[in-house]
């Protein structure tokens, strides 16, 4: 279950928040627990076709022995074209239970 939040204020700035809640039911062999995780930031638009975002995001750990996730992104999109964008995306771990970096790469289409 997840719930998401977005509000443009004017400028090209749009602060988000969104709050999730996974229930991972009971595996055999596995001693798991339902988790809870939660991102902020806020989205500009830099130009006509292009956006930054700014993110925290927090991420409960499914097993008790295991830390939670925290971490800093940093995403910048183009657009290429109508229905095309490319993104490009790097975050930075804040906990010991997080990667200490990940660099993404997307491509979108629209229809």
């Amino acid at each position: 279950v997840n719930a998401q939040l977005a509000r443009p204020l004017g400028g090209g700035v749009t602060p988000f928040a969104s709050v999730g809640y996974s229930i991972l039911g009971k595996p055999e062999g596995f001693t798991v627990r339902n988790t809870l995780s939660a991102t902020a930031g806020t989205r500009v638009a830099l130009s006509e076709g292009a956006s930054g975002a700014l993110s925290y995001s927090y991420e409960q750990s499914a097993s008790q022995t295991l830390a939670d996730r925290q971490s800093i992104s940093l995403g910048l999109g183009v657009a290429l074209g109508r229905k095309v964008q490319l993104g490009i995306q790097g975050e930075a771990g804040l906990s010991r239970g997080a990667p200490d970096m990940k660099l993404g790469l997307q491509i979108g289409a629209g229809f």
